[in-house]
């Protein structure tokens, strides 16, 4: 079973060498470790790619539910409107 989680928002950062995704919800994924993530498209192709947690800059004290991630290699065009994206650790089952 998969745990797909629908990307929210993507942008660009230019000092960075892939593309920043925004998904729903909390997970237990480490921080600054690589992990592997599958982008699943509209049309239902999939991409795949090594991921990065990384700490989104909160500028208000309420919580939030989306996490950051750094999909390496990836175009903001690559991720269109309506993917959704399972993030895992290497080798192991995805969690979510």
């Amino acid at each position: 079973m998969t745990d797909l989680r629908e990307i929210k928002d993507v942008f660009s950062v230019e000092s960075r060498p892939g593309t920043m995704v925004l998904v729903a919800g909390i997970s237990d994924l480490p921080v600054s470790r690589k992990l592997t993530a599958i982008v699943r498209r509209p049309d239902g192709s999939t991409t795949e790619t090594v991921a990065y947690k990384d700490w989104l800059l909160r500028r208000t004290p309420a919580v939030h539910e989306v996490e950051g991630f750094l999909l390496v290699g990836l175009e903001k065009s690559d991720i269109p409107d309506g993917s959704s994206v399972e993030i895992r650790i290497d080798g192991m089952a995805s969690i979510g």
